[in-house]
């Protein structure tokens, strides 16, 4: 299923299956500290292989990939996240399988190899409902203060794997009014497994909301308990039938009670764009989500006006959410099938399928610490991307399935815009010609230069 083998030893499987070839897209990556407490490795998933490599700067300044070690699992891994144990030092890979299976491995520095720790299988036919086919892999999604992590399982129902914690509430343990809290840690306590028990819930049934054909879903950050944000589409729509069914997409809040396990709906919104594909959380103090559509940009938060940025003509006609600003600068565009990774809580970088690089920047009113607009400016050009994730703010590294996967390095530079989000000529700001330089903010702008370093196509033997 998933246990760890090495790639250049002969399986059980050996007889009927054998990779002739490796495999030389990247799926997935991630950056934790997998085999050092205080060093972080880059790690990158090959359909059933898992490398795992650190970046080192030579004498001469050039930053260059060093592949550390290599394994492969029996099944092509569909996603990958990590994850902090209580007690640990060095962080774990939760890995999902199709058609719903979870493994949880983690790094053994003193045989040197990757190991699992549990396997978890969630392949019921009640899960099922009579169908043969799903429409989407089992995505991971994980809390971002590490409390859980769900699985979507069979398009319609959820995995949830608890996490055990240690933290020891003060309060909980001297004042009589947080009994409820007390019995929380006797339940943590009890458990001496890194995972809790694991359970099942369908999104239909328990939220009593139509929730079918789910786009994405991501936990959001703020919550006293862990609250996951689903973009689904009940009705589903295509280009042809907009001028009759039109703004099909809904979002939903649910807040999970591990200890209950409840998970009730504390926020819905309806009537967003059909062409909403994914969901970008951020970060405190901000707060909020970010929806990326084909044709838009969306901000929304549950207690606030949203906002809305149209990257093209189709924007404003396909829908009827509002869209108060106009079409940037760099436009016309669309980001179908885009990649998005947080670079603070206010600004996002997002890679298309053409391999351009865009800023997106959430604009503050600074009394309230609002968002009042989105901003939207090219940054930069590399491949075409499949997956993106940030190395230690200064590095950005891509994984492609179209070409060789490369290390790029992000250079901030300061930019000059209106009020309407316009890029304005700095030096304009310089001339004594009356202008008021307060009519003109700044916001810090990234920049991305390739460090001309690859990842090998070939796999390497251990």
């Amino acid at each position: 299923m998933s246990a760890a083998v090495d790639a250049t030893k002969p399986t059980t499987f050996s007889a009927i299956f054998k990779h002739v070839s490796p495999p030389t897209t990247v799926d997935n990556c991630l950056y934790c500290n997998l085999m050092h407490p205080k060093l972080k490795n880059l790690v990158i998933t090959r359909s059933g292989f898992i490398e795992i490599y650190n970046i080192k700067s030579s004498v001469s300044g050039e930053t260059r990939f060093n592949w550390v070690y290599g394994t492969s699992v029996y099944e092509n891994i569909a996603d990958i996240v990590s994850v902090r144990f209580a007690g640990d030092l060095l962080d774990s890979l939760l890995l999902s399988f199709s058609e719903a299976k979870v493994a949880v491995m983690n790094f053994n520095p003193i045989t040197f190899e990757l190991r699992t720790l549990s396997l978890h299988n969630y392949e019921f036919e009640n899960l099922k409902s009579g169908r043969m086919n799903f429409t989407k892999l089992p995505i991971l999604r994980l809390d971002p203060y590490q409390r859980c992590a769900v699985m979507l399982v069979y398009d319609r129902h959820l995995a949830v794997l608890p996490f055990r914690r240690t933290e020891v509430l003060v309060s909980a343990e001297t004042d009589p009014k947080h009994i409820g809290v007390r019995n929380f840690l006797l339940w943590q306590q009890r458990a001496t497994a890194p995972l809790l028990a694991t359970f099942t819930t369908c999104l239909s049934t328990s939220t009593g909301e139509k929730i079918n054909n789910v786009l994405d879903m991501q936990f959001l950050h703020g919550f006293y308990e862990p609250t996951l944000l689903v973009l689904y589409e009940p009705i589903g729509t295509w280009a042809g039938r907009v001028s009759a069914r039109r703004d099909t997409c809904c979002i939903v809040a649910l807040s999970f009670n591990l200890q209950k396990r409840t998970n009730p709906v504390i926020w819905f919104q309806e009537s967003l764009p059909f062409d909403c594909r994914s969901v970008i959380p951020v970060p405190q103090p901000i707060g909020g989500v970010v929806i990326m559509a084909a044709n838009s940009i969306l901000y929304l938060k549950q207690t606030l006006p949203s906002c809305s940025l149209p990257l093209n003509c189709y924007a404003q006609i396909s829908t009827n959410f509002p869209m108060r600003q106009d079409v940037p600068s760099c436009g016309p565009l669309s980001i179908d099938g885009c990649r998005v990774v947080t670079l603070n809580e206010t600004q996002f970088l997002i890679g298309t399928r053409s391999g351009n690089l865009y800023l997106l920047s959430l604009w503050l009113e600074q009394a309230t610490q609002t968002v009042t607009s989105l901003l939207f400016h090219k940054v930069g050009h590399a491949v075409p991307p499949h997956c993106m994730v940030l190395l230690e703010s200064k590095y950005l590294f891509i994984g492609s399935r179209f070409c060789d996967s490369v290390l790029m390095k992000i250079n901030h530079s300061l930019l000059c815009v209106d009020a309407s989000g316009k890029e304005v000529d700095y030096q304009l700001l310089n001339q004594p010609s009356g202008i008021n330089k307060n009519s003109y903010p700044t916001e810090n702008k990234s920049s991305v230069e390739e460090e001309r370093d690859e990842i090998p196509n070939k796999f390497p033997r251990i």
